[in-house]
This record gives structure tokens, sequence and C-alpha cells, in this order.
């Protein structure tokens, strides 16, 4: 089921590798949500300070510093945003240490990008509902997501 963003929005994409960053951006581009890229951490803080994201996506080896740090960073920004992070290392404790620190999702590399539709349009519908509800990591969400991930990282 693919979950269609009925107002997109803005995107910023981080990932360090600038052929990834520009497949995922021209896709999600398709998608309809317009997007600014992120080749660096200091580009990821720094563009993600105005609030104006609905959703971001960032690759966890973009990160010179730990990912519980930039999460807890890009949560404390005004508008909350929905937070996919990505990773070719799919290590049970970093799932759920980015789980624990509000990410939405976390997909491990590689996947399918039609896959990557459903995923930024679940953390785009957790962006909108932020509005509603205090930010921070949800439990359940945390639950459900590390037993899909966990299932994963087993293969």
């Amino acid at each position: 089921m693919t979950v269609a963003p009925t107002q997109p929005g803005r995107l910023l994409l981080a990932d360090a590798d600038k052929a990834v960053r520009d497949q995922l951006q021209e896709f999600l581009t398709d998608l309809g949500y317009e997007v600014d890229v992120a080749p660096t951490t200091d580009d990821l803080v720094s563009m993600s300070d105005c609030g104006q994201y609905r959703v971001i996506v960032f690759d966890a080896n973009v990160a010179d510093r730990p990912v519980e740090a930039i999460l807890e960073r890009l949560l404390s920004i005004g508008g909350v945003p929905g937070i996919v992070v990505m990773s070719g290392e799919p290590k049970l404790r970093a799932v759920l240490a980015a789980f624990r620190g509000g990410a939405a999702d976390y997909v491990v590399k590689p996947f399918e990008i039609g896959d990557l539709s459903d995923i930024v349009g679940r953390a785009a519908q957790i962006s909108r509902a932020a509005g509603l509800i205090e930010a921070g990591p949800v439990e359940v969400g945390m639950v459900c997501c590390a037993a899909r991930v966990s299932a994963a990282v087993e293969k």
C-alpha cells in the first residue's frame, strides 16, 4: 500500500554519496516533495535550523557525530519533522537508538527505492500529527518498527 502525500511539502535529504543523493532527490521530487540536499552533517544541521521541513531523511554514515545527538538537535527545532534514518549497517542497537531518539523510521540500505515512497509518506503524516501531540519518541511505534527492522537485520 502506498502512502501518497496529500500535501508533500519540503524535504531535506542528507547523504554523503552524491549519486545516491541525486537519485533519491529525483525520486522524491517526482513524488511531489520540494527536496533540498545536504552533503554533510553541518549542512544538515544548519539547513534544518529554519524549521521549514516536513520530513528529514539522512544517512547515518553522513554523521560525524552520534545519530542520537543529531536526532536531538533536529527535534529541538520549531515545527517537528518526521525523521527517517538510513544506514548500510543494520545493527539492532543502532536501530533502537534511532527510534528511541525520535526517528519516524529506519531504512536499511540497500533498499528498493519504491519503498521510500511509503516510508517518507508515513514520516510526513507523523510530522503533520506532531502539531497535535508533543514531539518525541513513541514507544508503540518503536516496538512495531523495531520488530520489522529486527526481522530485516536477521536476514
